[in-house]
């Protein structure tokens, strides 16, 4: 759904996706707990704001 809102291959947003959990793990490592405050829930808290920008364009 994302890769045809922004026009692009399903395969560039998974490796984006990907890229962007690997770089999470160097930056915070995992703790033993598996904490929910994510840095990445705090720049997407919910998908909806996302689908929303992409269809007015």
């Amino acid at each position: 759904m994302i890769a045809d809102q922004l026009h692009m291959e399903k395969e560039v947003i998974r490796v984006w996706f990907c890229n962007r959990r690997q770089k999470e793990k160097r930056i915070n490592p995992p703790s033993s707990g598996g904490s929910s405050n994510s840095p990445i829930k705090a720049m997407f808290p919910s998908p909806t704001p996302l689908v929303r920008l992409q269809t007015g364009a």
